[in-house]
């Protein structure tokens, strides 16, 4: 068996090839996924419930070992019709629930470029955030990825913002004993260059 964790926004993009790649290859391993924020993945990890866990990097824990595995460049999610990041400065937040490292990211932009505190919209799902984003509630700072899915077209908008790299890291517990399925799946996700977070 391999226990994973995830944020929502790589399970809906970043997981699905790995995962069914994984499967072909070693077929008899059960896999099972939950997905939450960083902060409920890193305490997943460390409470030993899941094997790996995706979060949001960089990670710097005693117990935890991590390497970043995919980037991703955050865009201002917004209803179509909205050309330009300062065309949406009226509209509310939408944002994942506390412990989301997203919403840490989101609410440093705002205080970066100064603006007001805004109207903030918790939500518990990506498919509701970004409906609600479709519909015109609100915006949101999201991977482009996800924004840019071809079932969002003509719906949302992905609108560059500065410094919007993030990084997505594979951790593990740091006393983990691997099994084989632990140490075939490391080795596919990080090509073989998986090593302990400085």
């Amino acid at each position: 068996m391999l226990r994973l964790g995830s944020l929502e926004t790589a399970a809906a993009v970043r997981l699905p090839t790995l995962l069914a790649a994984f499967h072909q290859n070693h077929p008899k391993v059960t896999l099972t996924l939950s997905t939450g924020t960083t902060e409920e993945q890193m305490q997943a990890v460390l409470d030993r419930r899941v094997d790996f866990a995706f979060v949001v990097g960089p990670v710097r824990h005693d117990r935890l070992d991590g390497v970043p595995v995919f980037s991703e460049e955050l865009v201002l999610a917004a209803p179509a019709g909205i050309r330009a990041v300062e065309a949406a400065n009226t509209k509310a937040m939408l944002v994942f629930r506390s412990g989301c490292a997203y919403r840490v990211r989101t609410e440093a932009w705002l205080r970066a470029r100064g603006e007001p505190p805004r109207r903030i919209m918790e939500f518990g799902t990506l498919d509701g955030l970004l409906g609600c984003v479709a519909a015109g509630m609100g915006v949101s700072l999201l991977p482009r990825s996800i924004v840019e899915r071809p079932q969002h077209a003509g719906q949302i908008v992905a609108l560059p913002i500065a410094d919007g790299q993030v990084d997505t890291w594979m951790i593990q517990h740091r006393d983990a004993v691997e099994t084989g399925a632990m140490r075939a799946f490391k080795a596919m996700v990080t090509g073989g260059r998986a090593q302990a977070a400085e």
